[in-house]
């Protein structure tokens, strides 16, 4: 991807120079050829950090987390047992001892409300209190039960191993958040790997891609949740995207790949939609490209194998649903459960979102909690002050950088393909909840709600993580080119990597009191 243009920031003579590698793509010139193992060697120790401070925090916050927990650990339980719900109902008998027995009243009572873990208490009143709360958590309907089932069935199962190494109880059920951890790990993989198709030209670029996602402190990803294999599922769908433009001939191998990938990824959960359609159009913008050039008929093995991997899981799944739940994606069901109703179509452009105070307390909500989501600590918000709109800002500011940098001449037809799929794909998803925040009446809805109604839970949109971190990455680089100097952009980088640990743990620190976490056990 190199060219004959001069980065920003550069002169003519040191791009030319015959000690100075010409520059590339991302600012930087070719790498010896000992680069990759060292880079090898790195993403390797971000990979596990990534995962051993996950572990930490997850070990740290106390079940249940906000995050609907209960009902994800309730799904989980059901798929171990091969029990794949059937309609939105109460949760299984299985779940409620776990609920009542381990669910902190930190997260959503004044202190006044708090009572100690059971395991502290005297055996029977700790008995009378279980007998209490599970009758009271008996009547909760988990309204989570439509949703696709890939998660669950990789977290059932490793559910079934935990049980056959003979943990139980509380220890099970953190072994259970503990999954989260090699999914990280894969995710910080699948970032380098997407970093390399697209910066090969450039070290920093490659490395800070990975190192960002290691590090990101999305505190949502610390519980029993399904959000957390979206960033993998789709970093493999981008991957194969961005290398289905990039062959001359795309093979069957290719078309496997990426069809499985784009299964997954809607497979895991419903939100992800408007990234697989981003995908979908991604590869129908390449078959548009080989009809043009009349090469169509020797990809047509690669776009039949695609296609029957992508639709052939997706519709038996789609099928059952409209078979069970009553529609294509079960959404009525939750939506009924939870009070929401459609608005007429004339109320919907009274939306405060179309005005700019009402944009902006969307866009922030959604950017802000995308890098770390918001919990409640004694019925707070746990917040550090200035965070949010220090990420909002710099979400938008960079991204901006990054698209105005590759309107420009210079930016390699590669490079500016790759990154406008990955901005389009965050994109589309900023646009599906701002889009589906305006035709509802949340009714007694506590989040979104009829005073908040806005879709700004960023956990949502993680499936964008590693296109968003390939747009940002770019953005910095390019911000900083402009100081002449090849160590700013890392130092700055690791720099931001030390102010987000900050305030990780600034915003975690009480939950590593509490006496309901592992470390209290």
């Amino acid at each position: 991807m190199k060219n004959s243009t001069i980065s920003p920031g550069r002169s003519a003579s040191s791009a030319t120079s015959p000690t100075k590698p010409a520059a590339g793509a991302g600012g930087h010139g070719s790498q010896p050829s000992t680069g990759p193992i060292r880079e090898h060697s790195l993403v390797l120790l971000f990979c596990l950090a990534a995962a051993l401070r996950l572990v930490l925090y997850a070990a740290a916050f106390p079940f249940f987390t906000i995050a609907d927990e209960p009902e994800h650990l309730d799904l989980v339980i059901r798929y171990a047992q091969g029990d794949i719900p059937r309609a939105v109902g109460p949760l299984a008998a299985e779940s409620l001892p776990y609920v009542a027995a381990y669910a902190t009243p930190e997260y959503l009572n004044p202190p006044e409300q708090y009572r100690p873990p059971p395991w502290t208490q005297p055996a029977d009143q700790a008995m009378t209190n279980m007998v209490r709360l599970e009758a009271a958590v008996s009547h909760w309907q988990n309204f989570e039960a439509s949703q696709p089932p890939l998660y669950y069935a990789l977290a059932g199962l490793w559910w079934r191993v935990g049980q056959a190494l003979g943990f139980h109880d509380l220890l099970l059920l953190y072994l259970l958040r503990f999954l989260n951890a090699p999914l990280l790990a894969a995710t910080v993989c699948a970032g380098f790997i997407a970093a390399r198709l697209v910066f090969p030209d450039s070290r920093f670029a490659r490395l800070a891609v990975p190192a960002l996602l290691a590090f990101v402190p999305q505190s949502a990803f610390y519980g029993v949740q399904n959000d957390v294999l979206s960033p993998l599922v789709f970093g493999g769908l981008f991957i194969g995207a961005v290398r289905w433009l990039q062959a001359e001939r795309p093979g069957i191998g290719l078309g496997v790949a990426t069809g499985l990938a784009c299964a997954a990824c809607y497979l895991t959960k419903i939100s992800n939609l408007p990234l697989v359609l981003v995908g979908l159009g991604a590869l129908g913008l390449k078959c548009w490209r080989l009809g043009w050039q009349g090469k169509l008929r020797d990809a047509a093995p690669a776009m039949l194998a695609f296609v029957v991997c992508t639709l052939v899981p997706i519709g038996l799944w789609v099928a059952r649903t409209k078979h069970d739940f009553g529609d294509l994606t079960g959404s009525a069901a939750k939506m009924q459960v939870l009070g929401w109703t459609p608005k007429p179509f004339a109320e919907w452009w009274r939306h405060p979102i179309f005005t700019p105070r009402g944009a902006w307390i969307f866009l922030s909500g959604l950017l802000s909690t995308f890098w770390q989501e918001v919990f409640f600590w004694y019925a707070k918000p746990v917040k550090v002050p200035g965070v949010a709109v220090g990420y909002t800002l710099l979400s938008l500011g960079l991204l901006g950088v990054a698209l105005w940098n590759l309107r420009k001449p210079a930016a390699p037809a590669r490079l500016r393909e790759a990154l406008s799929l990955a901005a389009l794909a965050f994109g589309a998803g900023v646009a599906f909840f701002a889009l589906l925040s305006i035709p509802f009446d949340f009714g007694p809805c506590i989040f979104p709600s009829r005073a908040h109604p806005y879709f700004t839970a960023g956990r949502l949109l993680a499936g964008a993580w590693i296109p968003f971190a390939l747009v940002f990455v770019y953005g910095w680089e390019q911000a900083l080119s402009r100081f002449n100097s090849r160590k700013l952009p890392a130092l700055a980088m690791a720099a931001f990597i030390v102010g987000l640990l900050l305030v990780e743990m600034a915003a975690a620190w009480p939950v590593f009191s509490s006496q309901y976490n592992l470390f209290h056990v």
